[in-house]
């Protein structure tokens, strides 16, 4: 079956929701990812930052947002 063509019955019904699955799976990774990438960049003796991932997740979407405009 070509990627374009579209898939009916109970097929495409579970395609939808395991690639929902997926992308909410990626998600979370990329979330503890960055919290530890903050943890492994502070410093000794320093305060770890927990805002920080919030800020890169919001930079990396307004970025993202930006490439989809110049399409």
């Amino acid at each position: 079956m070509k990627a374009r063509e579209r898939r009916t019955g109970p097929d495409a019904y579970l395609d939808v929701h395991e690639a929902a699955r997926l992308r909410d799976e990626i998600k979370r990774m990329k979330a503890l990812d960055l919290e530890f990438a903050n943890e492994m960049l502070t410093g000794a003796g320093e305060e770890v930052d927990a805002a920080a991932p919030g800020r890169w997740r919001k930079a990396a979407a307004e970025k993202a947002a930006r490439g989809r405009k110049g399409r």
